[in-house]
């Protein structure tokens, strides 16, 4: 069944018959087009956690994998070295990084992943956010996008 057909189908349901089932978007590559370690990785340049020289290469990787997209492991290697510039950094401060983080992944949704969220919430379904980014800056993006919950994956 394609995903039309099925929005269809749940939408042909009488009001009085609770939807059923559950929706997943994944932030990176689904929700968003690039990665959202890029914009961690801009939040972390400007608040001096990570330094220029390294924020160029991650910029250069960044570009290489929104115009051709990349291997799992160059995104991991990207994600692991803005990952490391921050080990060791107070909670807070990097809670503090969302008001530069929310506002640029909120701005990166792509308006079919808004308008697909939407119609899953409306026809009833949880709707899910999943990333492996900390619940820290995932709870206010999904609070943003009226997504139920987030499902938290773990690295490796």
């Amino acid at each position: 069944m394609s995903h039309d057909d099925h929005s269809h189908h749940a939408a042909a349901q009488p009001a009085d018959v609770p939807a059923t089932g559950a929706a997943f978007f994944d932030l990176d590559r689904t929700l968003i087009s690039g990665s959202s370690a890029f914009a961690l990785a801009i939040a972390a340049w400007r608040g001096k956690l990570v330094p220029s020289s390294q924020f160029v290469k991650d910029a250069i990787e960044a570009l290489r994998f929104r115009m051709s997209g990349a291997s799992d492991d160059t995104s991991h290697g990207v994600r692991d070295r803005i990952l490391g510039a921050v080990t060791g950094q107070r909670v807070d401060d990097l809670v503090a990084l969302n008001s530069d983080i929310i506002p640029a992944l909120l701005e990166s949704v792509r308006p079919e992943s808004k308008r697909l969220v939407e119609q899953h919430r409306l026809a009833g379904r949880a709707t899910y956010i999943v990333s492996a980014r900390s619940e820290e800056h995932t709870s206010e993006l999904q609070s943003h996008l009226n997504l139920v919950c987030r499902l938290l994956l773990e690295k490796k």
